[in-house]
């Protein structure tokens, strides 16, 4: 196996590990629930260029298929039980950018957020599933400041609901 492949499994390797932890961990925590509760999340849009980068480098990608996305969801999956009252803070942690919060199947949209601003939604987890969220301000350099940025597309994670 070459250095490309070893480095993108890897890769792999570590997302999904975070991902298996943080679900672990999630119903660990509420595995002696019996019913609906409140549960405060929090989610950041962050700046991970310096994390993203070397992973291209290293893999020897060619410069235009570098990994070089530069603001992501921390964390990019959250997670309740059906029925359970959700506080959500979201922060926009970016230095120079206007960002938003969408997650379209519970009608949350915080609408255009300054860079280093925070708003807090509640909503119930109505309905059991996997709900994709995103930015919902799209790309527009001639702003100021700036309208999120070029990797909008890739600004996305995922809510998950479960069943109790």
């Amino acid at each position: 196996m070459d250095n490309k492949k070893i480095a993108m499994y890897m890769t792999g390797l570590v997302v999904v590990a975070g991902v298996v932890g943080g679900v672990s961990a999630y119903f660990l925590s509420s595995a002696s629930d019996t019913g609906p509760k409140t549960q405060h999340l929090t989610v950041e849009i962050f700046h991970e260029d310096a994390w993203a980068r070397p992973a291209g480098i290293e893999a020897g990608l060619p410069e235009e298929q570098k990994v070089t996305t530069q603001y992501v969801w921390k964390p990019n999956g959250l997670y309740a039980f059906k029925g359970d009252t959700v506080e959500l803070t979201v922060i926009n942690n970016a230095g120079t950018r206007v960002h938003s919060f969408v997650l379209e199947e519970f009608g949350i949209d915080t609408g255009p957020m300054q860079p280093k601003t925070e708003k807090t939604v509640t909503f119930v987890a109505d309905k059991a599933g996997t709900f994709k969220f995103s930015c919902g301000v799209p790309h527009d350099p001639d702003t100021d400041p700036q309208e999120c940025s070029a990797d909008h597309v890739y600004q996305t994670g995922f809510f998950v609901v479960l069943e109790r």
